[in-house]
């Protein structure tokens, strides 16, 4: 008889193409034939549909993330519980930690219960005071990096029963003719490239200053945004007052971005806050300069790049400026990239999910 896989659910906010939405794909993913999944969002999206291609259990529940919506959403959640009874629970994010800690405050614990962090939480103080509920109920508290885990501590989160793991990311299988084709879309010009949805702490004002201040010294150079987000609108009819809408192309959603980054002279990031970029350490495996902000999640990752101060837009302009006119020492690239190549593989990082889980089973 063949014996039943023990049940995880996974519960995240949202199936939009994220970060934290395309690790959990990939651990979902390479773990659906050691257990029984299924994973919970919030709100639909791309990798809902990615999820029914490669036969994972996956439901949304309400396309609804106001808080006005939470207690229904809590209701919806615990209904999947005890429908599924699963034997833990992994809430990837801290939205939904909060949730499900919410809901047992009322309800049983019959699962073990872990915990996802992926983001400077004190950056967002009303999570950080949502995360203080009922916080003792975890098994497991998982961080995504060193900086995330420093600003638990820091905010006096408990973080008795912790353990880091860090993302994980594969290599881009580019296409050459793909390549062929963006250089002459770009005309061959330098490219400047931020991957990243449009939110507040990826800081787009920012990232505008610099492209203008950078038109004042030349204009052999293109911005490509790639990326959606509430902020998009906003940000796209401030490029065409400052009149940078000849400069910057906003590409939306895209499945070619290792090709992006083949043609890219510089990956730029101003975030004010980050917890793991994926797209930072995409741009390390690509052997890519990068300009970004002096934030712990990006200062502990990237070895070798230039950093400056959240908001310092001259001090951007210059180090894109510096790369541009004088190049970029390979010997640091490749140190970036066997960084990525020796800690961050998506085959350690499953791997290191899977003993978490099993070692909860026992």
């Amino acid at each position: 008889m063949v014996k039943d896989k023990d049940r995880i659910l996974f519960i995240i906010t949202s199936f939009t193409k994220g970060g934290a939405e395309k690790q959990l794909f990939n651990i979902a993913l390479g773990l659906k034939d050691k257990f029984e999944i299924k994973v919970l969002g919030i709100q639909n999206g791309p990798y809902y549909k990615l999820y029914k291609q490669h036969k994972v259990n996956v439901k949304f529940l309400s396309n609804d993330l106001k808080y006005t919506k939470l207690l229904n959403n809590a209701k919806k959640i615990e209904e999947e519980i005890d429908s599924f009874k699963p034997k833990i629970i992994h809430s990837f994010i801290s939205p939904t930690n909060i949730l499900i800690k919410f809901i047992l405050l009322s309800k049983k614990k019959d699962f073990k219960l872990v915990c996802g962090y992926r983001f400077i939480i004190s950056k967002l103080k009303h999570f950080l005071y949502g995360e203080k509920i009922n916080s003792n109920v975890p098994d497991v508290l998982i961080p995504n990096s060193k900086a995330v885990y420093n600003d638990m501590v820091q905010n006096k989160l408990n973080t008795k029963k912790t353990l880091i793991i860090e993302n994980g990311i594969e290599n881009f299988n580019l296409d050459k003719s793909n390549i062929s084709k963006l250089k002459k879309e770009f005309k061959n010009k330098k490219i400047i490239l931020t991957v990243a949805n449009f939110k507040p702490e990826k800081d787009y004002e920012t990232n505008l200053k610099v492209c203008k201040e950078l038109t004042t010294k030349r204009d052999n150079f293109y911005f490509l945004y790639v990326g959606y987000g509430p902020l998009e609108n906003k940000i796209r009819k401030k490029a065409k007052k400052m009149n940078l809408d000849k400069i910057i192309f906003f590409l939306g959603k895209r499945e070619d971005i290792g090709d992006l980054l083949q043609i890219s002279s510089i990956f730029f990031m101003p975030s004010t806050f980050e917890g793991q970029s994926n797209a930072l350490m995409e741009a390390m495996m690509m052997k890519v300069p990068i300009v970004t902000t002096k934030v712990p999640g990006s200062t502990k990752l990237v070895k070798n790049g230039f950093f400056s101060e959240v908001g310092n837009y001259k001090k951007m302009a210059k180090d894109i400026n510096q790369i541009l006119d004088r190049g970029y020492d390979k010997k640091k690239l490749s140190e970036n990239y066997e960084i990525i190549k020796k800690n961050h593989s998506m085959k350690t990082m499953i791997r290191k999910y899977y003993k978490v889980y099993k070692d909860l089973l026992k």
